[in-house]
């Protein structure tokens, strides 16, 4: 649930026959100040373009609305330090399952300051250093304990709560339904 509180909101948003589209939206999110575009094109099926950029990171998706899902050809979050892609389908009803694909290169301290997802636990951890990773799911994300995730993370040089790990390479694999 979205539980951000918006506001200043101005911009423009264009109406035609075949999309809606908002060009430049300022607003501010949880007194953030925050710039937004969107457009909207009414095809067969409709396509959702948007970008939502503040101060130290910004997120960008390019999608396609079809009746059972959200299908995202690419979402790509730009931090700091950090770059991560993700593309797939969001199963939009409870029958239909998502299927997602993400990789990139993150710097773990940038973990506590994601936009919109609060990870305060990982804190205590003080994870310093900078790891590739790529990751796939495939399941019900409100049943992501039985869903199929494969995943694997490399970094040359890393710390945790200050303790060096150097040369780390690691993979997990959860099957659907264990």
């Amino acid at each position: 649930a979205w539980d951000h509180l918006i506001t200043q909101l101005s911009g423009r948003v264009l109406l035609t026959q075949t999309e809606l589209r908002a060009p430049q939206l300022s607003l501010q999110i949880d007194e953030q100040p925050a710039t937004a575009t969107a457009a909207w094109t009414m095809s067969d099926p409709p396509h959702l373009n948007a970008s939502l950029t503040l101060p130290k990171s910004r997120v960008t998706l390019e999608s396609t609305v079809r009746p059972n899902e959200l299908v995202i050809e690419r979402a790509h979050l730009a931090l700091p330090q950090s770059e991560v892609d993700l593309s797939g389908t969001y199963g939009r009803t409870s029958e239909q399952p998502s299927q997602f694909a993400a990789r990139g290169v993150v710097e773990l301290s940038e973990l506590t300051q994601l936009p919109f997802l609060p990870l305060p636990a990982l804190e205590s951890w003080r994870l310093k250093g900078r790891a590739e990773f790529e990751a796939q799911f495939r399941g019900h994300l409100t049943r992501w304990t039985q869903g199929a995730i494969r995943g694997r993370l490399r970094a040359e040089q890393l710390s945790v709560r200050e303790i060096p790990v150097e040369q780390l390479s690691g993979e997990c694999e959860q099957q659907a339904g264990t």
